[in-house]
């Protein structure tokens, strides 16, 4: 979904995915970022939403040097 407000591309969809993959394979290099949040069937931790080791990936952010951001949202894969 790309609209004119929007500096990223929210990525929902394969063919997305795909576009994405294809736009960020010539990158020598990118930067890659994860929200994640915590699983409702696990304790809670000293590290809250945070934890990197129990907590679940929900969002990829991906960027090259010359791309617009990608946002991939994982829900819907």
């Amino acid at each position: 979904m790309i609209t004119q407000d929007r500096v990223f591309q929210l990525v929902t969809v394969p063919d997305e995915l795909t576009a994405c993959l294809a736009d960020l394979a010539g990158c020598a290099e990118i930067a890659l970022d994860t929200e994640t949040y915590q699983d409702p069937n696990k304790p809670s931790t000293p590290y809250g939403f945070s934890d990197p080791y129990t907590n679940i990936i929900r969002l990829i952010q991906l960027k090259g040097e010359h791309t617009r951001p990608y946002v991939i949202d994982l829900k819907h894969f």
